[in-house]
């Protein structure tokens, strides 16, 4: 881990740790040469080969634009980890976002933003090659001042995958398991769950043991009929029992049946207060088994 005030590359002053996890952490950070904030994801690997096919994939998406993606700005090895670099929308990370809410997102709300992350995969999707999510986390997206969600280039360059991921599709097992439309129709179905109820749903692994996936409305009442299908469709545990491309999703998450009228540019989110450094989040919990009848 770099201390604050390191800095890297005779460029990037790290201010501090945003998120640690087993396979990398991000930072905010001082780009000197630009005079901006950024955001800087450091990603540990195993190997001298690994840098180089990381390398090879940050190059591609470079080239990526999305209505609500940061772009990549820089990328480069440094000792055993692969850095990449985007501007800081210096809001919070969606999950600190949603904890200082202190309940469940309203459902249009949840919607709107969910809508606006799928018009962003969905274009992600059309790059040639395919540029695809994998394993989301909440801390690859950001609220930015201005209530507008985006999404970081870190997911579309990490392989990696952490176990016990709730937003990680049954079919990504290991990091050779190369991910598709269907899985990230998963790890968006993951995320409106989360937002919907406040809790993550179980993971994948939870789930194969007999876990069970409480139906949306089980854990909030204010959840429509509609909306809980495309949720639970979205996290089918087969991927042919899924929709099958992310905009099929958006489709039904945009659907006219839906009588707030949402669109992917409606009810964003409102961010808490700016504060100091704030403290590594916890593990996302997954929600209890819904009681026996």
């Amino acid at each position: 881990m770099l201390a604050p005030d390191t800095l890297l590359r005779e460029r990037y002053r790290i201010t501090y740790v945003v998120d640690q996890q087993p396979d990398g952490l991000v930072y905010r950070a001082f780009d000197s040469e630009t005079t901006r904030r950024v955001l800087l994801c450091a990603l540990s690997q195993p190997a001298a080969f690994a840098l180089g096919d990381v390398g090879v994939l940050a190059t591609q998406v470079v080239a990526a634009r999305g209505p609500r993606l940061l772009a990549l700005d820089n990328h480069f090895a440094h000792e055993d980890c692969y850095y990449l670099v985007c501007g800081d929308p210096e809001g919070h990370d969606l999950e600190r976002v949603a904890r200082g809410r202190g309940s469940p997102l309203p459902e249009a709300e949840v919607l709107g933003l969910v809508a606006q992350l799928c018009a962003t995969v969905a274009q992600l999707h059309q790059h040639a090659p395919p540029l695809l999510l994998g394993d989301l986390r909440p801390s690859d997206l950001w609220s930015d001042d201005e209530q507008r969600l985006w999404l970081t280039p870190f997911a579309l360059v990490r392989r990696s995958r952490l176990a016990g991921s709730p937003y990680c599709a049954p079919e990504l097992t290991t990091a050779e398991d190369e991910p598709t439309p269907a899985s990230d129709v998963y790890a968006l179905g993951a995320l409106c769950y989360q937002l919907l109820t406040g809790w993550a749903p179980p993971a994948a692994e939870q789930r194969a043991v007999g876990v069970p996936l409480n139906p949306p409305r089980t854990l909030n009442a204010h959840i429509s009929a509609l909306v809980e299908r495309v949720v639970l469709r979205s996290l089918a545990p087969e991927p042919s029992q899924r929709y099958p491309q992310v905009h099929a999703l958006h489709a039904a998450l945009t659907s006219p049946q839906h009588s707030d009228g949402v669109s992917a540019t409606s009810s964003p989110l409102t961010s808490p207060p700016p504060a100091s450094p704030p403290p590594a989040s916890p593990p996302l919990a997954s929600p209890p088994p819904a009681s026996p009848s």
